[in-house]
């Protein structure tokens, strides 16, 4: 996790260390209350069926030498 962290938009509150679907909820608040129009809301739950898993495991592989972690994700 500390590897792709950084690589997060700091709009993502989904699955993140000390981040909350509360503190999505609030963030969204403060932005209609700035006069925003449009909240944007994604569920990756098909992510994993669609994604090319090979493209994803060479752009994973970039990343981190960790072998077994790799043979872990691609399961």
């Amino acid at each position: 996790m500390p590897v792709y962290e950084s690589e997060f938009s700091d709009s993502s509150y989904g699955f993140r260390p000390s981040r909350s679907a509360h503190q999505a909820q609030q963030k969204a608040s403060q932005y209609v209350e700035e006069g925003r129009t449009t909240v944007i809301d994604t569920d990756l739950k098909n992510f994993f069926d669609a994604v090319n898993h090979d493209r994803l495991m060479y752009r994973l592989s970039t990343r981190t030498g960790d072998k077994p972690l790799l043979k872990l994700i691609r399961k």
